[in-house]
C-alpha cells in the first residue's frame, strides 16, 4: 500500500511539474459514472438497503460511504464490484480531464509501468 500511495504521489507531482512548465503531458483521465450505470447500481443497492441518493453530486467519497454500508463480507465484495461497474473507463488524453476515482486534480500516470516490474523492486531493497 505505501508502494501503491508513493506512486499516486509521483504521479501528481509529475503533472503539476509539467503543468508548471508548460510542457506537453499525457494525463490519466477518469469522468464520473455515466447516469445510466447509476441508475442500474441504485436500483441493486436500493434492494440491499443500501442507501444512494438519485441525483446528488457525485464525489469519490459517495462511493466509500456505499462500500461502508455493506453488512457482511460477501456483500461487501459483491458491492465492491458493483462500484466499480458502474465506474467508468479511465483514458489517456492531453487534456486534463482530472481522475475521479482518486480524487486527483492532475495525475499523470507515469509510473503504470512499474507494476510489472514488481521483482525488479524486490532486488532493489
Amino acid at each position: 500500500m505505501l508502494i501503491e500511495e508513493f506512486m499516486i504521489q509521483a504521479n501528481v507531482c509529475a503533472a503539476e511539474t509539467l503543468i508548471a512548465k508548460k510542457s506537453p503531458c499525457m494525463f490519466r483521465v477518469h469522468e464520473q459514472p455515466d447516469r445510466d450505470k447509476l441508475e442500474g447500481l441504485h436500483e441493486i443497492l436500493g434492494d440491499m438497503d443500501i442507501s444512494f441518493a438519485k441525483g446528488q453530486v457525485l464525489k469519490t467519497s459517495t462511493f466509500n460511504n456505499i462500500l461502508a454500508q455493506a453488512k457482511t463480507e460477501t456483500d461487501k465484495e459483491l458491492v465492491s464490484a458493483l462500484v466499480l461497474r458502474s465506474q467508468s473507463q479511465a483514458v489517456y488524453s492531453p487534456d486534463n480531464r482530472h481522475h475521479f476515482g482518486l480524487n486527483l486534480k492532475n495525475y499523470a500516470h507515469f509510473t503504470s509501468p512499474i507494476r510489472r516490474y514488481a521483482t525488479c523492486w524486490s532486488i532493489a531493497v
